[in-house]
């Protein structure tokens, strides 16, 4: 008659440690989950931008949609800011903010954020006799940029993703070369932009203030043109 008592002491002991460990397992998780945290990673980009020293902790941030930058830039890195369930956009974008402070850049652009699906977490409720499991999807938070540094000229216009030009400046560079809105542009000094979203960034990169350089451009009625530019400075 004494079996089914020490059996369930036992049993009462087992699921005691049991619970114990539970608790102390799940008070941890929780409380490293309740901290913002983001795995952050660059990937170069082929503007041939030169390697460059940290010099700031961080370095200011301009989200597409929201604010622009004072100056133009040309991209050098990817960076990819991918959150827990507790990181927000503006931690995730200032993650991206240092992480191009330390390639050296002079500032970064967030252009796009992502909502994905996170791991499941099981969570379970009840006492010693009974229990119920809850499960539930962590959704997490990725943000997307560019480090840049700032542009060695003034172009004064803005391209879409097909070189055409968008915006204008007068008085500028371009606009007093005679390159007009809708004119799209094919090469600068000799290198050609079509079919490679990169080339005009490497383009840019080479010019200089006050050295003139060949654009060749075709209009929107399809006559080719090629006129001399004089890059003002930054």
């Amino acid at each position: 008659m004494f079996c089914p008592l020490i059996k369930g002491a036992r049993m009462f002991e087992n699921h005691s440690n049991h619970s114990i460990k539970l608790i102390i397992t799940f008070a941890i998780v929780s409380a490293a989950a309740g901290c913002k945290m983001a795995n952050v990673v660059s990937t170069p980009l082929p503007t041939d931008v030169p390697a460059r020293e940290k010099v700031v902790d961080i370095v200011p941030y301009y989200a597409i949609g929201t604010s622009m930058p004072p100056k133009g830039g040309i991209p050098f890195a990817q960076i990819g800011a991918h959150g827990n369930g507790y990181a927000d956009f503006e931690y995730l974008c200032n993650r991206i903010a240092k992480k191009a402070a330390e390639l050296g850049a002079d500032f970064a652009i967030v252009y796009d954020s992502r909502t994905n699906q996170g791991p499941t977490i099981t969570s379970i409720y009840g006492d010693l006799f009974s229990s119920t499991a809850i499960s539930s999807t962590i959704q997490t938070l990725s943000v997307y940029g560019y480090a840049l540094v700032n542009s060695p000229v003034s172009l004064g216009t803005k391209f879409d993703d097909k070189n055409v030009i968008i915006d204008i400046t007068p008085d500028l560079s371009f606009a007093r070369a005679g390159i007009k809105i809708g004119d799209r542009v094919l090469a600068i000094g000799g290198i050609r932009l079509t079919g490679d979203p990169w080339a005009k960034y490497r383009a840019i990169n080479l010019m200089s203030p006050n050295v003139s350089v060949k654009i060749e451009v075709v209009g929107p009625d399809n006559t080719t043109r090629t006129v001399d530019c004089n890059p003002g400075p930054p």
